[in-house]
């Protein structure tokens, strides 16, 4: 069964399947609730920041007589 519902799936089912990414489905016993508390913390990991590069402001266009 495939429910967006909460309270329903907490009250109707005794596991739930999860698609945790990267080809992985979990497996946990009970409802959402249940699966909120046993699922694993996410880890989340900062991109390295990359060197500034330099602005070099272009030279003012000099005006003509």
């Amino acid at each position: 069964m495939v429910s967006h519902d909460r309270a329903f799936l907490d009250n109707v089912v005794t596991s739930t399947l999860v698609m945790e990414g990267k080809g992985r489905v979990g497996e946990y016993v009970g409802g959402y609730t249940d699966w909120v508390r046993q699922r694993p913390v996410a880890v989340v990991v900062d991109a390295p920041r990359r060197a500034a590069t330099p602005v070099v402001a272009k030279s003012a266009r000099k005006s003509g007589s």
